[in-house]
């Protein structure tokens, strides 16, 4: 999803007292901000205020004018002064912006012509506040929606929903998709805004009254948070009672996450966001609880997400590694995870997730595994691949796979192919690995590790491979005992090798 610059607009708003006028110059995101002071402004009996300028602010790809620079450079006119915040509170009945009004010295000034030949004059150096870049709700060719078997498993896990559910009159927001009929069984009794991605998504229902009773919101993540304000406002909520969430997944998710817990206020509120994204947004996952995969929860993708409750201040403390590791699905294999995490391999640890044509590699040292064994939960199991010829049969070199992929594909770097690439030092650590890899149990291992990680796409491959000293030759039973398994332990995690497809079976 490409993200784009949003646009920031400098406003002037006058309001008048029956002893004074005042100037107020903000930014905002969109009109309706400054239009909602008017209003605010306009309160008192004999007070006025009308919006006299609406101006994008001039920016680049990088910086832009604020409204502080041109609140410092109309003071240094001469011609207008800051207005006393406490003189502004009392006569406006208001504290929302308070800081930010103005009186002018002599009435021939024109704050809107002043104001406009600042903006004009101003150069880049003056453009001191960074630019924000925005996404729309957009999910491109993924509908994902929350059918009704994914409600009920909600409804399973978090039972403060069904409760909300039952009670009228409550304010509920929902994000993504739901099935048509959910809504419409919850509508007529409750507030329900609905944030969609295009405008064609929106259900016109047959009874025009049910349509009556829900919002539809299309815009952008910043518009929104605004948006939900402003109606609760004019509604006068003071929390939303509810929040069910299937953000577009990827950071735009992460980001509507932590934007909806720093700027709205919810009792509760659930989340479908895979565990993965958490970790995109810094320790945001430290904000969610009672965290569960949905394993093929759309009907129209192949993707696992994960439900989880979302809390408005951190409720662990849990480190990223720890996070991740405590997604995953076999509790067999905490004892492995948490010991590898600890090693370190010089191999290993540094894999890259790029095989370049023109990096020199050889197949006696290096091995190659595919990207995808991960979300496909084992290694191939035909030996006519690339990574078995190449880390195996020794049948194919770098110039082989050129030769082979040579404009099909390409890299920032260069022309490469998607692979984990281990390099190690000697042709005896190479052979072993592979040994192990390709042997009926360290197969079936591999396949235990992958699907117990539980994602659908790629993770770093030092999660994976076990990091031991591989110029000697291992066993899976070795490897567990060298983490520290005991030997009821290792008998239980063999027996369940037996569960899995093994490369020959």
């Amino acid at each position: 999803m490409k993200a784009e610059i949003q646009d920031k607009y400098y406003y002037i708003i006058k309001a008048k007292t029956k002893k004074k006028t005042y100037f107020k110059i903000g930014e905002a995101f969109k009109r309706s901000r400054p239009e909602s002071l008017v209003s605010k402004y306009s309160k008192y009996t004999g007070n006025t205020a009308e919006l006299l300028a609406f101006e994008k602010l001039p920016r680049n790809n990088k910086k832009r004018l604020n409204d502080k620079t041109i609140h410092n450079k109309l003071l240094a006119e001469n011609n207008f002064k800051q207005a006393n915040e406490f003189e502004i509170q009392v006569a406006l009945g208001e504290v929302d912006g308070k800081k930010e009004f103005f009186e002018a010295l002599n009435n021939s000034a024109d704050i809107c012509a002043k104001v406009e030949e600042i903006v004009k004059n101003c150069t880049k150096n003056d453009y001191t506040a960074n630019v924000k870049y925005v996404y729309n709700l957009n999910y491109a060719n993924q509908k994902h929606l929350v059918n009704d078997d994914l409600i009920t498993k909600i409804k399973k896990y978090f039972s403060e929903v069904v409760n909300t559910l039952s009670t009228p009159n409550k304010l509920i927001i929902l994000i993504g998709q739901f099935e048509p009929d959910f809504v419409a069984s919850y509508a007529m009794y409750n507030k329900i805004i609905i944030w969609h991605d295009t405008a064609d998504q929106k259900v016109v229902y047959k009874y025009e009254s049910l349509n009556n009773k829900i919002k539809y919101f299309e815009g952008t993540l910043e518009e929104f948070i605004e948006f939900i304000k402003e109606y609760m406002e004019e509604n006068m909520d003071t929390v939303i009672d509810l929040i069910l969430s299937n953000p577009p997944y990827g950071r735009i998710g992460a980001e509507i996450t932590k934007a909806i817990i720093d700027n709205l206020n919810f009792k509760t509120y659930i989340n479908l966001l895979p565990a993965n994204d958490y970790k995109r947004v810094p320790e945001l996952w430290q904000y969610q609880s009672d965290m569960e995969p949905c394993n093929d929860a759309f009907d129209d993708a192949v993707v696992t997400t994960h439900m989880a409750k979302i809390h408005k201040n951190k409720v662990n403390n849990i480190t990223e590694d720890e996070f991740e590791r405590s997604q995953y699905t076999d509790r067999r294999l905490d004892k492995y995870f948490e010991e590898n995490s600890k090693r370190t391999h010089y191999a290993i640890d540094g894999a890259t997730q790029a095989l370049i044509f023109t990096s020199g590699l050889t197949n006696k040292t290096t091995t190659i595994i595919d990207h995808r064994f991960i979300p496909h939960k084992h290694l191939a199991y035909s030996k006519n691949t690339d990574e078995y010829k190449w880390n195996v049969l020794k049948s194919i070199t770098l110039e082989d796979l050129k030769q082979e992929f040579e404009g099909k594909v390409t890299f920032r770097k260069g022309t490469a192919l998607n692979k984990y690439v281990i390099t190690f030092n000697t042709e005896i650590e190479n052979t072993n690995i592979n040994s192990f890899i390709y042997s009926k149990d360290g197969f079936r291992f591999i396949s235990k590790i992958a699907t117990a990680v539980n994602v659908d796409s790629t993770v770093d491959i030092n999660k994976i491979l076990p990091k031991v000293d591989w110029t000697r030759s291992w066993t899976v039973e070795e490897i567990l005992k060298e983490y520290n398994y005991t030997d009821e332990e290792i008998k239980e995690v063999m027996e369940d090798l037996n569960n899995f497809k093994g490369q020959d079976d």
